[in-house]
């Protein structure tokens, strides 16, 4: 709620509509008579005639205006360094007193600056403090960037648990919230990466003495019935194993693939179908301009160990 403050007597109102590019002024002297109006744009030089024409006047002045984004932070400094007094007037309270007096709800409308003006005259205003001239201009700035980190990390974190958990691992639902299977995660990730198939079979048989195989011994059994399957894995170095295991661009082309067919919905034949799935598929192509991430380490790793097969 916007306090009231006492506005001088003596006292020149100047009523600033705040805008990107062009700040509209209205000027009222205390003992009545013809307002004067000025446009001010958005320039240093602009905002030095204004300054100079108010220093002009000879009387104390009050200088009102709403706090719109950032754009009123560098007409109010240099306002505030030639020793003008600043006041800012409440959006809330702006827009009550504007629907008040002239019935309209548009913030857009011509008549802001008079609305201003009737606002510092029966004082519904508060004092305007600037960040930089009373140092908590860094404070503001590390609050904002904590609210845009918060506000990054929340998003993020939705995301990552309304889409991307969804889509690449949809059995994740059977998991989460278990304790057992979050402390068994939380072992595997921390084991090894093995360069080789020996290490890998080191590895494998430090986990059967752990604790979860004891728990689980399936885990093992099944890396032991698939072990050959494995071993050509572990042949290939580790920027190449990445590039297997990584199945973003596959998954990237099936989506296209089936949002194409569920927007069209049915086919007359299964060669419409094909037809269409073509062109999706020749549409993909011409989008794939970006690398896959640690290309470049892996496409050295194939030219040495393919040799004529693949060159760079």
């Amino acid at each position: 709620m916007t306090k009231r403050s006492s506005t001088p007597a003596d006292a020149v109102l100047v009523a600033i509509d705040m805008s990107k590019h062009r700040q509209e002024v209205l000027i009222e002297r205390p003992e009545g008579g013809r307002r004067r109006r000025m446009t001010v744009m958005a320039t240093k030089a602009d905002y030095d005639r204004l300054a100079d024409n108010l220093s002009a006047i000879g009387r104390p002045i009050v200088v009102g205006f709403e706090a719109t984004g950032n754009y009123h932070r560098t007409l109010a400094h240099r306002l505030l360094s030639a020793g003008f007094e600043l006041r800012l007037i409440s959006s809330v309270a702006l827009a009550r007193t504007r629907e008040a007096l002239h019935n309209g709800w548009d913030k857009n409308g011509s008549k802001d600056a008079q609305v201003i003006v009737h606002m510092l005259r029966i004082g519904a205003t508060q004092r305007y403090v600037d960040p930089l001239a009373a140092g908590i201009n860094d404070l503001q700035e590390m609050s904002k960037t904590r609210e845009a980190i918060s506000k990054a990390k929340t998003q993020t974190w939705h995301r990552t648990l309304t889409h991307y958990l969804p889509l690449y691992f949809p059995e994740i639902e059977r998991f989460a919230g278990n304790s057992r299977s979050t402390g068994f995660w939380r072992c595997w990730s921390a084991s090894p990466h093995p360069e080789n198939a020996d290490a890998g079979l080191a590895a494998l048989e430090a986990f059967e003495e752990g604790h979860w195989c004891q728990k689980y011994p399936s885990i093992a059994q099944s890396w032991r019935r698939h072990w050959e399957q494995v071993i050509p894995f572990f042949s290939f170095s580790a920027p190449i194993r990445r590039m297997i295991y990584t199945t973003n661009a596959i998954e990237a082309l099936n989506s296209k693939l089936r949002r194409a067919v569920r927007t069209r919905g049915h086919f007359p034949g299964d060669e419409a179908a094909m037809k269409l799935l073509y062109l999706v598929v020749n549409h993909a192509v011409e989008q794939w301009k970006r690398p896959p991430r640690k290309w470049t380490e892996a496409k050295t790793q194939f030219a040495i160990i393919f040799g004529d097969r693949f060159t760079l």
